[in-house]
């Protein structure tokens, strides 16, 4: 691996986090601004998400270009998927009170998403590598589905 790589993982990990708490807070604002939790607001809640979801996505092509991280746009979607996967693993375990820790750990998330993604599209990176990452971060849901199953910490 090149030395540069380093520098193109702390970059995309640096934009990603940044984006991530710029996810949650958005996220957090549409939820509170529709203001209830039965089935007629579900709608325009999961539309706010999906919206500003979106955004984030675009946003974090552009930035990932502007901080040298290429190819921004397979990164960028990449990370996505990944921050879903993550996302989803968290859901089984979140069980914080306030905002400051569900803040922190989305940052994490996004963070180690945008870390994993410019690891995976680099091309320096041999194949055997990519895909134990890959294989390694598919593995979270099921893992800790499994973990809170067993130990009954959910």
């Amino acid at each position: 691996m090149m030395k540069g790589m380093w520098g193109r993982l702390g970059r995309a990990g640096a934009v990603y986090a940044a984006l991530g708490v710029l996810w949650w807070a958005s996220v957090e604002l549409v939820y509170k601004g529709v203001g209830c939790e039965a089935w007629p607001c579900l709608y325009p809640l999961v539309g706010g998400q999906l919206a500003i979801t979106g955004s984030v996505l675009v946003v974090a092509g552009y930035a990932l270009r502007a901080t040298r991280v290429a190819p921004a746009r397979n990164t960028a979607l990449l990370a996505a998927g990944l921050f879903v996967s993550f996302r989803l693993g968290y859901l089984f375990v979140s069980d914080w009170p306030g905002w400051v820790p569900h803040s922190v750990v989305t940052a994490a998330q996004f963070g180690a998403a945008g870390v994993v993604a410019a690891f995976t599209t680099d091309r320096q990176v041999r194949a055997r590598y990519r895909a134990v990452a890959l294989g390694a971060t598919a593995a979270v849901v099921p893992l800790v589905f499994a973990w809170t199953v067993l130990t009954g910490t959910r």
